[in-house]
């Protein structure tokens, strides 16, 4: 595969040119949750067939395989591979037309993944094609973390420290409470030396500093996976013998290899969670955790250890890569393929991988760790060194060491990450901006960042963590930044100014994800207090990008930080809300699966019915679901949110569903939307019951 171009089998090539469509829409594949979209292409159908299609060097097959992930599927065969053959194996393909394919992989043992390549016309990107025949791949290094990758990270840093204003750390003077010194000794004695802040302090080089000119020099981070734990950790009875001297053997590959990165890029100091916060102090912990925000945003750098996650005690950063440097690149294939609109378009046609951001570093076990959001999110620059490659991540570009000089950026999709910003960048540059990006009509500032606080908080839900009471505190950095720009009240996961739409968010429990509580301690009324897949949160236009009109007011607020005085963006003791609002009843009859929706205590005004079916009935967890779905009649008490007005005299409101707690005290156990021209509410006069939810 070292032409410019690459090998198709023949199932990807009848998928392109649209010979084996179902014909039988009984038969189409739609994603869960995505009823919209069918992958009316069977692909292969056997594991046995796919990997045959590897065997023969398909480049599509191959892309899609590392897709996967090599955690779920093993391309040299061994045994447990070997004994999937016999089980089936299914990938769907959705191809419209010719300028983009997607794929979809079903199958017992690997979890559902979308894939995605675009496709275009060599007349549409000629200088693409002159740079594919200059073979680029044969210029790169055969080894992660080389000196070749060294001077394109330096080329990097550099232009992004002299163009990327909003890059460069934080300005206040700020430096961690402990620190790893990697050049105390001199590069060549391999030991490195824990140091207190007090030890540095008053330090001043001007080496490196470029525009970070404070009293404290530059500083690293390092974003890791611990994996099973048995990494060198900081303790009490050991820390005087870490400020004596580390040795370098005595750390994980990861640790030494970013180390070794820090020496060779020139710094002194980098901050790494397990050797510089104190592990056996729970006070400890919770004070550096309070610090998170400070210490990842004030970074000069962090390193992402992204491929040394899928094996985090023996694998460090550098070495060589998992794929051959070709397949980084695009392929030319000299095929009719098929447009809807066409019909048979001869080539030669440019197809490229526009999920190799999302495969190298958005599907790898360092990307499901929930602290590792707010270290992207509060990082104004990251190198992640991936199984395949380095990237770089910083507020206003995306780079990739394949295409260092961003030649084929000009491809252009929208998909394609190394062309746009991620959403931790996009959405950390609006708040350091602090001036709002182009809205929609009527669209203020806040309702921008609180955009992004969606974005963040749907990537943050999805995650994972060791520890369930990390659930606030793992996300407190990035609420910090959002406060200081939005000068809002934070509400345990939750705006002031906002509540009204906040409370309206919704989880994947319906769509038949196992969703939960939190085991640890968080309100019914947050979305902190649900494990699971997803979380939607956002806020609902109407017609001409009407804003929501609340319903509610907020007439008292009591978040108890544990302990009592510390961060109420962290660890909880309680959190309550005193609601105005007006009161409703519902009744779920559970022959018809419908809530009817009345506005008199006596249940008799009925004014509104929803259909389970329709999707309006959301319940928060998998087990409410259960109850309801078991029930013949549940009735209970509802409040509408806000209303937002469609056109024509019509409009809806979103209503939260709760459940008595004590007198007048409640908790939420879901919500529904209802609608339409004489059924939902415009406005209130602001006076109701009072009502407080736990």
């Amino acid at each position: 595969m070292e032409g410019i171009e690459g090998v198709l089998c023949d199932t990807c090539r009848k998928s392109f040119q649209g010979g084996n469509d179902i014909e039988n829409r009984d038969q189409w594949h739609y994603l869960p949750g995505r009823p919209g979209i069918p992958f009316n292409i069977s692909h292969h159908t056997r594991y046995q067939d796919f990997q045959e299609s590897l065997n023969v060097g398909c480049f599509v097959c191959t892309w899609l395989w590392e897709h996967l992930g090599s955690s779920i599927l093993d391309v040299n065969g061994d045994s447990a591979a070997a004994s999937r053959s016999t089980e089936d194996f299914c990938t769907y393909c959705r191809m419209w037309d010719v300028r983009d394919a997607y794929f979809h992989v079903k199958c017992r043992w690997a979890t559902p993944s979308e894939f995605h390549i675009s496709i275009a016309q060599k007349n549409q990107y000629p200088e693409v094609w002159r740079h594919l025949e200059t073979r680029p791949w044969l210029k790169i290094s055969e080894n992660i973390g080389s000196a070749q990758d060294l001077q394109v990270i330096e080329r990097w840093a550099s232009f992004c420290e002299a163009n990327h204003r909003h890059c460069r750390p934080a300005g206040e003077e700020f430096f961690p409470t402990r620190i790893l010194d990697v050049q105390a000794t001199g590069p060549e004695s391999g030991g490195i030396y824990l140091r207190h802040r007090d030890d540095i302090e008053g330090e001043h080089s001007t080496e490196n500093l470029m525009a970070h000119s404070t009293q404290y020099p530059p500083y690293l981070t390092l974003s890791h996976r611990w994996g099973n734990h048995n990494i060198l950790k900081l303790c009490v009875e050991i820390e005087h013998r870490f400020r004596q001297g580390i040795p370098l053997h005595s750390l994980s590959p990861t640790f030494r290899d970013a180390i070794l990165l820090v020496r060779r890029l020139g710094h002194r100091y980098i901050w790494i969670d397990s050797l510089c916060i104190i592990q056996d102090s729970r006070a400890d912990w919770q004070k550096e955790a309070n610090s998170m925000a400070d210490i990842y945003s004030h970074s000069y750098c962090n390193i992402s250890a992204v491929g040394a996650s899928h094996k985090p005690s023996t694998t460090g950063l550098f070495g060589p890569p998992k794929l051959s440097p070709r397949l980084l690149q695009p392929y030319a294939v000299n095929v009719p393929l098929k447009d809807r609109n066409k019909g048979m378009v001869n080539g030669p046609w440019l197809v490229w991988n526009d999920s190799i951001w999302e495969s190298d570093i958005e599907n790898s076990p360092l990307s499901s760790r929930g602290w590792v959001v707010q270290e992207r999110f509060l990082s104004p620059r990251i190198i992640h060194f991936t199984p395949n490659q380095i990237y770089w991540e910083c507020l206003e570009s995306v780079h990739c060491s394949s295409d260092p000089e961003g030649t084929l950026l000009s491809l252009g999709t929208k998909e394609r990450a190394c062309l746009e910003t991620t959403d931790y960048k996009s959405s950390r540059l609006d708040l350091a901006q602090t001036t709002p990006t182009p809205a929609q009509p009527g669209e203020r500032p806040e309702y921008i960042h609180h955009r992004h606080w969606g974005t963040m908080v749907s990537i943050y839900i999805a995650c994972h963590l060791t520890e369930e009471s990390d659930r606030f505190i793992a996300m407190s950095g990035i609420a910090k930044a959002f406060r200081q720009v939005k000068g809002d009240t934070y509400l345990a996961g939750l705006w002031k100014r906002t509540l009204h739409t906040d409370l309206s968010w919704e989880t994947s429990a319906g769509r038949g994800i196992q969703t939960r509580r939190n085991r640890a301690y968080a309100p019914s009324w947050s979305w902190v207090s649900i494990v699971g897949e997803h979380v939607q949160l956002d806020i609902p236009r109407g017609k001409f990008a009407n804003l929501p009109v609340s319903l509610i007011r907020l007439v008292g607020e009591r978040i108890v930080p544990d302990p009592p005085n510390g961060d109420p963006t962290g660890l909880l003791q309680s959190a309550e809300l005193d609601i105005e609002c007006m009161i409703h009843h519902y009744r779920w009859t559970g022959n018809s699966k419908t809530v009817a929706l009345y506005s008199d205590n006596e249940m008799m005004d009925q004014y509104a019915e929803i259909s389970h079916a329709s999707g309006d009935f959301k319940l928060d967890t998998s087990d409410l679901m259960r109850r309801f779905d078991e029930a013949d009649k549940i009735e209970g008490v509802c409040i509408p949110l806000f209303g937002v007005y469609e056109g024509y005299g019509g409009g809806h409101n979103k209503f939260l569903v709760l459940e008595p707690h004590a007198k007048n005290v409640y908790k939420r156990i879901g919500l529904f939307r209802v609608g339409g021209i004489g059924r939902w509410i415009s406005s209130w006069s602001g006076q109701g019951s009072t009502i407080t939810l736990v």
